[in-house]
């Protein structure tokens, strides 16, 4: 399930949870209106129109994957460099 706010974001949400599953991130404006058609979503913003396919999708939560792995690997070793200071 889909949600689109003012808050320029578009949500991809677990339909039987409700939770978050991914986020297509900053729109640019406010999400007026969404609309899912197979495996396209389109986007009516402010300032425009969007069209993500599934690839898209796929695309963007990958990246925001590697980006949160990458912030991961980095605040652990930012603690292991603090636990060996301590040490």
């Amino acid at each position: 399930m889909w949600s689109g706010s003012r808050d320029k974001t578009i949500l991809a949400h677990d339909a039987t949870s409700m939770s978050v599953a991914f986020s297509l991130g900053d729109q640019d404006a406010g999400v007026k209106s969404l609309l899912s058609h197979g495996w396209f979503v389109w986007s009516f913003n402010m300032k425009g129109i969007k069209v993500y396919t599934a690839e898209a999708v796929w695309r963007a939560q990958m990246e925001e994957s590697m980006r949160l792995s990458r912030e991961l690997e980095a605040t652990k070793s930012e603690m292991n460099k603090n636990l060996d200071a301590v040490s």
